[in-house]
């Protein structure tokens, strides 16, 4: 399992314990992966990411869409080259997913509860004052933050 990051994350990204064999710069794909291909690509930014992510996908493979995070809402993808690849492209938003299907959110937050218990869920969190609420927002505009931050009343 491959994980991408922007330059600047590759250490941030090492330390969640996620079960990456290696941590790539996205910006250095395809190339950085030769000749390595996949079955299933996530991809949560979109753009020429997105774009990108076919070059690295096996016939038979699965593009699944899960965010914008670069912002580009211009990427399209063509019928015509999923069909020639014998791809697949699917969507996951969590935010029209769950309201419509309660049932599974139950058993996907103990999944993440047993994931976060085996270690495998660390990341760096900045603790933050409402009152720096601009300061976050801020950086995470920056996109040079690498964990989360969470804000407090105080």
């Amino acid at each position: 399992m491959v994980g991408t990051v922007r330059a600047g994350k590759r250490e941030a990204a090492a330390r969640t314990k996620l079960p990456y064999d290696r941590i790539v710069d996205s910006a250095e794909l395809p190339e950085v992966l030769g000749d390595e291909r996949f079955d299933v690509v996530i991809d949560p930014v979109g753009g020429a990411v997105r774009t990108g992510s076919f070059a690295l996908m096996r016939p038979g493979s699965r593009l699944v869409v899960v965010g914008n995070a670069g912002g580009d809402w211009s990427s399209q993808v063509g019928t015509n080259d999923l069909w020639l690849s014998s791809t697949t492209v699917s969507g996951f938003n969590a935010g029209a997913f769950l309201p419509a299907r309660p049932e599974v959110v139950r058993p996907a937050m103990m999944a993440a509860l047993d994931v976060v218990a085996a270690g495998l869920g660390d990341m760096e969190i900045d603790v933050l004052p409402f009152s720096q609420a601009v300061t976050a927002h801020e950086r995470m505009e920056s996109r040079e933050l690498a964990g989360r931050i969470v804000l407090t009343p105080r």
